[in-house]
């Protein structure tokens, strides 16, 4: 690997190190507690909802071997459907090795400090598409992370509900697949689409919307590309990505 790589490299984790150093600040003084405090206040219920998501998810993969979608334990005996519900699939799998080691809520504390940093650094990376200059890149990821429409949802325990990377770096997939038609930004996008549809409905809705926007504006500017064939290819292989797991999963009996 060349010099000019490893000082690259050292960059983005210098600059996701950032991030995640903004969301300790943020979310303060939230470290203090990793594993027995829980953002939000008396009034904020909607945390509780969330770490439980975390913990059915994995009790129902790792103990009960049962489709974590459907559960018996919110009104014994009786199974309710949990695919409309804020889940958030992802998340609970992705917790599993955490809660093993901090406990669930630890877990849950972590995955939220996590998203604000993983937040901020997808909006980074998008912007420097556009903006060569790291320090102003950083600026902008920074202030998308830790808005207040954004942050509100941290402060009472809902990462699920504004987690905006899979937006920023599904756009930042399309950007570069649309300039390179490389393979590989097909499997960035799909997972992309993935992730928003295993986190919530909601940021499905926003991947979508901002997607079909920066689509629009890529036609303009990048007339040429969409001639080609193998880019409309591309892109309805990175949609089953999407659409497969929903039709087979969300929208079957």
């Amino acid at each position: 690997m060349s010099s000019f790589h490893l000082k690259r490299n050292f960059t983005e984790w210098l600059v996701l190190g950032g991030f995640m150093g903004l969301a300790i600040l943020a979310t303060f003084p939230l470290i203090l507690y990793l594993t027995t405090g829980i953002p939000g206040t008396s009034k904020d219920t909607d945390v509780v909802t969330f770490v439980w998501n975390l913990w059915w998810v994995k009790y129902a993969l790792l103990e009960r071997h049962t489709n974590p979608f459907f559960t018996d334990a919110v009104f014994a005996p009786f199974m309710v459907d949990l695919r409309l519900h804020t889940l958030a699939p992802l998340h609970g799998v992705l917790s599993i090795p955490l809660q093993l080691i901090l406990g669930t809520i630890g877990a849950s504390n972590v995955l939220l400090m996590g998203t604000i940093a993983l937040n901020g650094y997808a909006v980074y990376r998008l912007s420097r598409v556009f903006i060569p200059t790291i320090n102003i890149a950083f600026a902008i990821g920074a202030v998308v992370a830790l808005s207040t429409p954004v942050m509100f949802h941290f402060a009472t325990g809902r990462p699920s509900i504004a987690s905006l990377w899979p937006i920023a770096f599904g756009m930042w997939s399309l950007y570069q697949l649309v300039k390179t038609l490389r393979w590989k930004y097909v499997v960035g996008l799909g997972f992309c689409l993935l992730s928003a549809l295993l986190l919530d409905f909601q940021i499905v809705l926003y991947t979508f919307l901002w997607m079909a926007v920066f689509g629009l504006y890529l036609l303009v500017t990048e007339r040429a590309a969409w001639t080609k064939p193998v880019l409309w290819l591309q892109i309805g292989v990175s949609l089953l990505f999407f659409f497969i797991p929903f039709f087979t999963v969300f929208y079957g009996p």
